[in-house]
């Protein structure tokens, strides 16, 4: 009987180093993915800046040329 129990115990204790392994291989994918989310977060606000930007300047320039043509031609 006390074989069995250190067997028991020994194959308990292999047990809850693999599930150990991979819950902490698990939170690092996480961390990962975390870090992977926040640097695209990140470059989709500067995208969205970025087009805001030329979006205001096409308007700009638009009005521009609405301005130069109504100038010139009429």
């Amino acid at each position: 009987m006390l074989v069995y129990n250190t067997v028991f115990d020994s194959v308990s204790i292999h047990c809850l180093i693999i599930f150990s392994n991979i819950s902490a291989d698990t939170s690092r994918v996480y961390l990962a993915l975390e870090e992977i989310m926040a640097d695209v977060l990140s470059n989709l606000h500067d995208i969205q800046k970025s087009l805001g930007f030329w979006q205001s300047r096409a308007e700009v320039n638009q009005s521009i040329n609405t301005t130069m043509f109504l100038v010139f031609f009429t």
